[in-house]
């Protein structure tokens, strides 16, 4: 019951209250507040610099080999075997170009899952595709499927 009368306040609140009493100034300011952070994405792109989404790098190049040597430093640290590693072709949407890394790793449960959480750390953007998780007693085989990024 509270909940629904909250969501008929935030509709009231967003579709009447709210379209009445923004102005065109405020309008004018995001505007050109989303406007200058466009331009200052596009200047650090022409110069070369990284670009952070959410907390993580975007490199401007893609320099996989670098990062599948970071990760085979990464799971012998960890004690994790990478039984298998392939990448596929990049992806250009744009300005952001992907690639798509395939893994199977095994190795004991806790170690695997450090190793995954070290990833996932990384500084650089990394998204887990799709996994699938196969336990065998005190080991993990993990089929992983991650995606990195760059904007050349």
């Amino acid at each position: 019951m509270a909940g629904i009368l909250v969501i008929e306040l935030l509709v009231i609140y967003f579709f009447f209250y709210l379209p009445l009493t923004s102005n065109l100034t405020a309008e004018t300011a995001i505007k050109l507040s989303l406007e200058s952070q466009v331009k200052d994405e596009k200047t650090r792109k022409q110069s070369g610099q990284n670009i952070e989404d959410a907390g993580k790098t975007v490199p401007v190049q893609m320099n996989s080999e670098a990062f599948l040597s970071q990760l085979d430093l990464k799971a012998k640290d960890n004690q994790v075997r990478i039984l298998q590693i392939s990448q596929e072709q990049p992806v250009k949407a744009g300005d952001l170009e992907s690639l798509d890394i395939n893994l199977i790793l095994e190795g004991p449960k806790d170690k695997v899952i450090r190793f995954l959480k070290e990833l996932d750390n990384e500084s650089r953007l990394v998204r887990f595709t799709s996994w699938q998780i196969q336990p065998h007693e005190d080991n993990l085989k993990i089929i992983l499927k991650l995606t990195i990024y760059a904007m050349p």
